[in-house]
């Protein structure tokens, strides 16, 4: 998207890169800080950058395991080491 300063030079704003930052962060903080509202079910929901919808319950929150569980079957998906390795593959909060 192109904005104009004031002295008339336009410049860029990548506006995808603030959104995923933004979402990268939130996610980091909702499943660190596990706070009720988004675990109120058991788990709360992910989403790739690719589509794939997956949880993380709020056991292996507790216990630091970072599984991507199938929200219907509760087989592990996907496991990581860290929350930050999460967003690195690509899993928002959803």
């Amino acid at each position: 998207m192109k904005f104009m300063r004031t002295s008339g030079e336009p410049f860029n704003i990548n506006l995808a890169g603030c959104i995923e930052k933004i979402q990268a962060e939130y996610t980091i903080q909702t499943l660190q800080e596990i706070p009720f509202e988004h675990f109120s079910e058991g788990y709360c929901l992910l989403r790739s950058t690719e589509g794939e919808i997956a949880k993380v319950t709020v056991e292996d929150a507790f216990d630091y395991q970072w599984n991507l569980r199938d929200v219907d079957s509760d087989e592990i998906l996907h496991s990581f080491s860290s929350v930050q390795e999460i967003i690195k593959f690509g899993w928002f909060l959803d």
